[in-house]
């Protein structure tokens, strides 16, 4: 079961948080442990394995992000859709890179061209 909380974006960018990409001024709900003022319950072991997964997924994460532009972009293409999301959230909560969260952007809009071109019968460009 998730736990899904209400996070509104309060600043003039577009924020990804988990799946969704909110627009400045708007409001999702998303994955409580996604939000940043996020704590886990002390007696949630589920919820705490949980957020231990989180943490050695950011730490990966800001592993790639200290390095440079050109060699965050060169591993974006072996990420996975969630952890590419992750990445840009990182990106933006650290260095805010426009290069990085540029990258970040194209891939997960190529990958989502590229599955709707595969639903589709063929037809269009």
């Amino acid at each position: 079961m998730s736990n899904l909380v209400p996070f509104t974006n309060e600043t003039d960018r577009f924020l990804t948080v988990g799946l969704f990409t909110i627009p400045p001024g708007q409001t999702r709900s998303v994955e409580a442990y996604l939000h940043p003022d996020y704590s886990a319950p002390a007696d949630g072991p589920a919820d705490e394995q949980e957020k231990i997964d989180v943490s050695e997924l950011d730490l990966a994460m800001q592993l790639l992000l200290d390095g440079n532009v050109e060699s965050v972009i060169a591993a974006m293409a072996d990420l996975p859709d969630i952890e590419l999301e992750r990445l840009g959230e990182l990106e933006q909560l650290g260095k805010s890179r426009k290069g990085v969260l540029g990258a970040v952007a194209e891939h997960l809009l190529n990958r989502a061209g590229a599955a709707n071109a595969d639903k589709t019968t063929g037809e269009g460009q």
